[in-house]
């Protein structure tokens, strides 16, 4: 074989091993919103604990989980809803996995206040993606806000969060469910 071949193999394994690694590195990205764009620009916020997650395949092939949420509390949107489903890309279906990497999961039976936009038309129909949606827990008086992980809110949002309550009401820290959607309801005018 001669050098210009040589050459011309290995340019062309070199090639498929970078688009291979490429397709692998690729994960969901997603701006960081701040609380004021997560009110402004979801098109529905609601409180809502997870009942089921049911993958499906669409005609086009691609696999989805509808998230559906039972007995939302809508505090903005539409309010007439028995019950809410996300479509949200990936899941399983027949052993077939499509799962993408750095796209957060919503967990069966928990509790969540979701910032949705999109739904039906974006990959992950929540504003800002991680920064657009909250598990809500039992704290020791009062539900209390979490990230979607279960981790404490990010100071820096706890603060925009309690800008809008009074300094009296604002509390120790974790944020009590009351405390943000008293405040999300301030922002919209709803107060």
């Amino acid at each position: 074989m001669g050098g210009f071949a040589i050459r011309s193999l290995v340019l062309a394994v070199a090639i498929l091993i970078v688009s291979l690694l490429g397709a692998q590195a690729r994960a969901a990205t997603f701006a960081e919103k701040t609380f004021a764009q997560l009110v402004t620009e979801a098109e529905q916020i609601f409180v809502g604990t997870v009942t089921s997650l049911q993958s499906r395949r669409l005609p086009s092939g691609a696999i989805v989980t509808d998230v559906r949420f039972s007995e939302p509390q809508v505090i903005k949107g539409d309010a007439a809803v028995a019950d809410l489903a996300l479509l949200v890309l990936g899941g399983e279906v027949d052993g077939a996995r499509l799962e993408i990497p750095g796209l957060p999961r919503f967990q069966r039976d928990a509790r969540y206040l979701v910032f949705s936009q999109g739904n039906g038309k974006s990959i992950f129909p929540v504003v800002g993606g991680p920064t657009g949606f909250f598990r809500i827990t039992a704290g020791a008086d009062a539900p209390v806000v979490l990230s979607w992980s279960g981790e404490p809110l990010d100071s820096e949002f706890a603060a925009q969060v309690l800008g809008n309550v009074s300094p009296a009401d604002q509390g120790a820290s974790p944020i009590a469910l009351e405390l943000m959607l008293g405040a999300i309801r301030t922002r919209l005018g709803l107060r």
